[in-house]
């Protein structure tokens, strides 16, 4: 029943049916039976997400994005109230909410569920839009959050965010250094996940866009680390997130960039 470390990828819907986790070697059963819940708890979170978003009208949106004074700020308030939580980041004309969902790997041929850290952004964004919700950079594969639960203390959500903070402090130099390393460390609470970056195409309408998405395979302990990998995971701490100029902002509110560029700023 468990002997096999991978299955085949299936449709959303049967997410959970089968988590991969209970067929990781190394992971004890007991670990694998409260991953379950976590994932359904974080599908929950964004299945909760997206029924606000589409319970509020519109024009709410259009109005803080276009109107001054109090008619802006009576249409964020309205906007906060209904999604129930307050947003990551915001300036004069742009909010910005940050969730996590539990989904399968948007990355294909890698059959792994995740959890994954969207963005909600409202406001006056790019091309004329006042309402775009996406993927954030970050995703963590069920066998990374599992460990977090076998080696640490933390609770795992909390740790995907802190390394979400540490990806949202990166400067366009530190990205483009780090892009083509084949492992890297990210700092993640009490410990770093490891994995790697990779290039993703947006969905339509934006499917001319690149993104670039760092995948969570695992997650060490800090007293798992050698002396160098200590060093680059506490790079990290002085990393202050920038929610809404970094490069790894939510796209509508970045310029749209190529690989190309990416490999521009490394050589430059």
């Amino acid at each position: 029943m468990y002997g096999t470390a991978t299955r085949p990828v299936r449709a959303d819907d049967a997410i959970f049916a089968a988590p991969l986790a209970f067929c990781d070697y190394g992971i004890p059963r007991g670990v694998a039976h409260r991953l379950r819940p976590f994932m359904a708890a974080m599908r929950a979170e964004g299945a909760d997400v997206v029924r606000r978003v589409q319970a509020t009208p519109p024009l709410l949106h259009e109005n803080f994005a276009r109107k001054n004074g109090a008619g802006r700020d009576a249409a964020l308030c309205k906007i906060i109230t209904r999604m129930a939580r307050q947003p990551v980041a915001r300036e004069d004309r742009v909010a910005v909410w940050r969730y996590t969902v539990a989904m399968a790997s948007p990355l294909p041929d890698y059959a792994r569920d995740v959890v994954e850290v969207r963005s909600l952004c409202v406001g006056r964004l790019r091309d004329t839009l006042c309402m775009h919700e996406s993927a954030w950079c970050l995703g963590a594969t069920d066998h990374a959050l599992a460990r977090i639960m076998e080696r640490g203390t933390d609770d795992p959500r909390t740790a995907l965010l802190d390394a979400h903070d540490a990806l949202c402090g990166l400067t366009d130099i530190d990205l483009a250094a780090l892009f083509d390393m084949e492992a890297v460390l990210l700092r993640a609470g009490s410990g770093a996940f490891l994995g790697s970056f990779h290039v993703t195409l947006e969905p339509p309408p934006n499917e001319s866009d690149t993104s670039v998405y760092f995948l969570a395979e695992t997650w060490l302990s800090f007293d798992q680390l050698r002396a160098d990998q200590e060093r680059q995971v506490a790079a990290f701490r002085t990393c202050k997130p920038r929610y809404l100029t970094g490069p790894l902002c939510p796209l509508p509110l970045r310029a749209a960039f190529t690989m190309q560029q990416i490999q521009g700023d490394k050589n430059g």
